[in-house]
């Protein structure tokens, strides 16, 4: 009896150690893994900030005794994490230590010398952002600018002079006389430039994550149709920076500028890039732009240059978009845009499974209260009648392809009584009662939903911290 007792007890403390060890192994990858877990899916929170992704998940790791180091060292001796940070993800590779003790029972059992040994787990998580396709719309109506001829300057001269350009360079305008602040309040003024100002905020955030597509268009143009500046895709850099231009201008006969007109892009860009003094006409700059001038400008004509096309960023694009001079946008056009061009948009192969997960999103920047293309406003019966059509053909396909879509209205009034009001009928109301949430076997939402107010840089904020909130559903692969 004595005999198999010696036997026996190393034997079942060898099954025990075994037992708890397998269980300190367990316990010690879930508490990982729900550590990986819980910081990439916070990373994502302050995506496209990368730096304030890794603040964070620096801070959250260190709680849990988690070093952060950028390769895993052989000797451990408290759990290593190593991070991977894009635009769109956050992957998080968890390395730990776990003491093995029933090692040393077999060891004793075989007569070997005791000694310590560990076992090295790695637990991974990856959050991915979803994507998002947006169409962002930009209002270019005549009631943006003052009128060229008869109008009178907004703003202070001091605040908004005449731009160097319009001052010494001599056009052939229709006329001589022409005021050269009216002239440059076509480009720049106290309303449009805040306009443009939100466009290209909106933009840039939105297109800095890479697997989202970003398309940009302009209303009115040709009357009171919309001009595709960008298709709604990806912005790659080393595929279109070079190629074929992040965006574009509108062709008049190859040029971007009719002969004699007042109100023109290319006056508008060459003010931007010709200004010395003043800083609200500057053109919206990169971080490395010491050769952009020279490139935009024909050295010989000093004119704009064809060239630079293919280089052209969306900023530089909508800063020098010039307000037309005797249309307003159509509100009943551009919804059959947004239908095309957002709801059509191919599919991002690049997304992978992730492809699914895209939501739709247009965002419309209104300087002023929207008309229908019969140049009639809220509440006219036509206009009602011609909005609801579009909508209408514009939850169609929604529906039918099981789409999740947001339409923004980022409205800036220019009066201080507005259709935006708190009125029984109001355009508000009568824009967001389009939302609908499912329909009985069909999947797929619309929601619309109006930011109005005074400030349009700060409504531009909330807009975004909504735009984002809706992407920040962040999905962790395994």
């Amino acid at each position: 009896m004595i005999y198999i007792s010696m036997f026996a007890l190393p034997i079942l403390f060898f099954f025990l150690s075994l037992s708890l060890d397998v269980g300190s192994y367990i316990t010690e990858t879930q508490v990982t893994q729900r550590i990986a877990d819980e910081a990439s899916l916070l990373g994502t929170r302050l995506l496209p900030s990368t730096e304030k992704a890794v603040s964070a998940i620096d801070l959250m790791l260190a709680n849990h005794n988690v070093e952060i180091v950028e390769n895993f060292s052989e000797e451990l001796n408290q759990r290593q994490a190593k991070i991977e940070i894009s635009s769109d993800s956050v992957e998080i590779a968890i390395r730990s230590a776990i003491p093995i003790s029933f090692t040393k029972i077999f060891n004793s059992i075989i007569g070997q010398s005791n000694t310590a040994s560990e076992v090295h787990t790695i637990s991974r998580s990856l959050a991915r952002v979803s994507p998002l396709d947006i169409l962002l719309a930009m209002d270019v109506s005549n009631y943006l600018s003052p009128d060229v001829i008869n109008g009178e300057s907004w703003g202070e001269s001091s605040d908004w002079p005449a731009a160097k350009f319009f001052e010494t360079e001599e056009i052939n305008f229709q006329a001589s006389s022409v005021d050269k602040r009216l002239l440059t309040q076509q480009c720049f003024n106290p309303i449009f430039s805040k306009l443009k100002k939100a466009a290209i905020k909106t933009y840039d955030v939105l297109a800095s994550f890479q697997k989202n597509a970003v398309g940009l268009v302009f209303f009115p143009s040709a009357g009171s149709s919309t001009f595709t500046s960008r298709k709604v895709k990806p912005f790659i850099p080393e595929n279109e920076l070079g190629t074929s231009g992040e965006a574009s201008f509108q062709s008049y006969n190859g040029q971007i500028v009719a002969n004699g007109a007042y109100n023109s892009d290319e006056w508008c860009l060459l003010a931007a890039a010709k200004e010395t003094s003043h800083e609200d006409y500057l053109l919206p700059a990169e971080e490395d732009n010491s050769s952009q001038l020279n490139q935009l400008i024909d050295p010989i004509n000093n004119r704009y240059n064809p060239d630079y096309s293919p280089y052209l960023r969306a900023k530089e694009v909508i800063w020098s978009k010039t307000s037309d001079p005797t249309n307003v946008g159509a509100l009943d056009s551009l919804l059959s845009k947004i239908r095309t061009e957002l709801i059509g948009s191919p599919s991002v192969t690049a997304r992978g499974v992730l492809s699914s997960h895209a939501q739709k999103i247009a965002v419309i920047f209104l300087g002023g209260d929207p008309f229908d293309s019969s140049a009639q406003q809220f509440p006219a019966e036509n206009f009602k009648t011609k909005i609801t059509n579009e909508f209408q053909r514009l939850k169609a396909d929604i529906f039918n392809y099981g789409f999740n879509v947001s339409i923004y209205f980022l409205h800036s009034n220019l009066e201080d009584e507005s259709y935006f009001s708190d009125e029984e009928e109001d355009i508000e109301s009568f824009l967001q009662s389009f939302s609908e949430n499912e329909r009985e076997d069909h999947l797929g939402s619309l929601q619309v939903e109006v930011f109005s107010g005074e400030n349009i840089l700060e409504l531009n904020e909330k807009l975004l911290f909504t735009v984002l909130a809706s992407k920040r559903n962040s999905i962790l692969s395994e």
